[in-house]
């Protein structure tokens, strides 16, 4: 479980500690409404609820910066601070 250290959220992280990542699943985010400030988002989302990045002016919902990783996700990653935007581009 990753959380960013500026996030003040009331989620219900048992929700997470329950979930289980399918054996193709590296990641499972956690979106939240669009802000004011951020009206598009960050990700799309399919039908079947697979994150893609978002592409022109279709709106999108909020990384809410809280989510599950595999490890294998990291692999190969240097060792620095990535927004997960940046992160996710390189998979």
């Amino acid at each position: 479980m990753v959380i960013n250290g500026d996030v003040w959220t009331d989620y219900p992280f048992e929700r997470l500690r329950e979930y289980t990542l399918a054996p193709w699943e590296q990641t499972h985010l956690v979106m939240v409404d669009n802000p004011e400030h951020h009206p598009l988002g960050d990700f799309c989302l399919d039908e079947a609820g697979r994150v893609s990045k978002r592409v022109g002016s279709r709106p999108g919902h909020t990384y809410a910066g809280v989510a599950l990783f595999t490890p294998a996700f990291f692999a190969g990653l240097a060792l620095a601070a990535w927004p997960c935007g940046r992160c996710w581009m390189r998979r």
